[in-house]
């Protein structure tokens, strides 16, 4: 063999095993970064944040969720059964949430354009429609079985409007 062959491949080894240490590096990096990103998410005001727990019946402030995947993550992440309580006027197309409603929500509770619920007419035996959120937590403390979970996840709305809408859901549920 070579002189030069030989340190043509011995450069290759090591560049390869500069690359894959570079690499195990980043990847761990990565790894830090995401459960950083995650622990700070989940911990985040307003964010599935258990309430109050009234008569067995659990309520979720999950104001956060101004779009449609905010709400399917909050919703999958539970076991029990729901009654979900969802936002007004609904830019968003819902139909991705049909399966995860379909399999865990057993009530809707509406505050708004009666459009909104449209997606899951056929999905769950009960939508009611409401004026306002004290009067959704109303309706579902009075539907609303011990063991399951009142979870106000609006999938709509503005980030501005996030604080407003928990404060009134907290206060509804203090008053319940």
């Amino acid at each position: 063999m070579a002189t030069n062959l030989f340190t043509l491949e011995q450069n290759k080894v090591n560049y390869t095993g500069l690359a894959a240490r570079n690499l195990t590096q980043l990847i761990r990096m990565r790894k830090k970064t995401l459960v950083t990103m995650f622990d700070n998410y989940s911990n985040s005001q307003h964010r599935s944040a258990e309430i109050a727990i009234i008569k067995g019946i659990r309520f979720i402030d999950d104001a956060q969720a101004i779009n449609p995947n905010m709400t399917w993550f909050m919703l999958e992440s539970l076991s029990q059964s729901i009654i979900w309580i969802m936002g007004a006027e609904n830019k968003y197309d819902l139909t991705q949430l049909v399966p995860t409603i379909r399999e865990k929500v057993r009530i809707i509770i509406n505050c708004g354009n009666e459009t909104n619920t449209n997606p899951f007419k056929n999905e769950v035996s009960t939508i009611i429609n409401v004026s306002d959120l004290t009067q959704a937590v109303r309706t579902a403390f009075l539907y609303a079985a011990v063991g399951e979970t009142v979870v106000f996840s609006p999938a709509c709305g503005e980030k501005k409007q996030i604080i407003e809408n928990a404060n009134r859901f907290i206060k509804a549920v203090n008053e319940l």
